[in-house]
């Protein structure tokens, strides 16, 4: 059996946000990494710097995701407000690659992910390696909700067999056990 790299440690290290220079940060970006919400909303709401990027390439709406001292309500109220004025829902983060729906995906947040989705978020977006998608993301993480929205796609349910480097959503659900995932994905035409 091979083992499947749980992809919640990953999701705790998607976007690291340590700037080099605090002072040449834009003042969003700011207000994001020393978890000043309201500020950080007025901010969103006005549309500054929504689409601004730290050292890490990482936007608004990545440091929205990401932030480990505001609640969750909260991180989707900035979210709203960012995508509200503009932000960029196919901006990639990282070394890795990721885009705010794949963070999304990964975290289990399904408003957000239907928030990135009504604005334009590619469902078929992969990591710079190539391997995980939204759908892979959402499987691995046991998201039966996020799943379900994802296969509401056409391109997603079309492409429900694809292999990614040995990978399928399918079979990422089956080696983490998540019958309740597996059967939701075969019901919708996934095979191995």
């Amino acid at each position: 059996m091979i083992v499947y790299v749980s992809l919640w440690v990953i999701c705790l290290c998607i976007v690291s946000s340590a700037p080099a220079k605090k002072e040449d940060l834009p003042d969003l970006i700011k207000a994001l990494n020393e978890s000043k919400f309201e500020h950080a909303l007025s901010l969103a709401k006005e549309g500054t710097g929504i689409n601004a990027k730290d050292r890490n390439d990482a936007t608004p709406l990545h440091l929205a995701l990401k932030d480990y001292n505001m609640k969750w309500n909260e991180k989707e109220e900035i979210v709203k407000a960012l995508l509200e004025s503009g932000a960029d829902a196919n901006a990639i983060a990282g070394n890795y690659g990721w885009t705010p729906l794949l963070r999304a995906a990964i975290c289990g947040k399904t408003e957000m992910a239907k928030m990135f989705m009504e604005k334009g978020a590619d469902v078929m977006a992969k990591t710079k390696s190539g391997v995980f998608t939204p759908l892979m993301n959402a499987a691995s993480g046991n998201y039966e909700e996020i799943v379900k929205t994802l296969l509401k796609d056409k391109r997603v349910k079309d492409t429900i067999n694809a292999i990614n480097d040995n990978y399928t959503a399918l079979r990422c659900a089956r080696e983490n056990g998540y019958a309740n995932i597996v059967d939701i994905l075969e019901k919708n035409g996934a095979r191995e």
